[in-house]
């Protein structure tokens, strides 16, 4: 099996207990926004740099947004293509993949400063 950034994460990337923090880390990040916003209805997400949908996929398995929007150009440098060894044309595949089972899931493949006007609307970092 190949590696990638969260269900299989490298072994190197992982402590002592070969746990994968990076999996279990965005679900209790998931868990922790369902209990900030609770029964809010209409919570839109916008992820940017979806890479292969991998964090995506999880955050739509969360049922906690009603939409999802991804921003990623599949195009430059990129350090984690450049790790597991693959090219634009397979991350792209993969992100299609990854993301298949939810309609609510909207990519712009472009650079976030072309496509979307940020100003109208909520911001939370995480």
């Amino acid at each position: 099996m190949s590696p990638s950034l969260r269900f299989n994460s490298p072994p190197k990337w992982r402590n002592y207990d070969n746990f994968n923090y990076q999996f279990f880390g965005l679900v209790d990040l998931c868990r922790n926004i369902s209990n900030i916003f609770g029964d809010s209805k209409g919570l839109k997400m916008l992820e940017i740099g979806s890479y292969k949908g991998e964090s995506t996929s999880i955050f739509a398995s969360s049922a906690i947004f009603d939409e999802i929007i991804c921003i990623d150009p599949f195009k430059g440098e990129e350090e984690k293509k450049n790790i597991f060894n693959e090219d634009w044309s397979r991350v792209k595949k993969e992100f299609y993949t990854n993301t298949r089972y939810w309609d609510y899931i909207k990519l712009i493949q472009d650079y976030l400063q072309k496509n979307l006007n940020v100003k109208s609307m909520m911001i939370i970092k995480f």
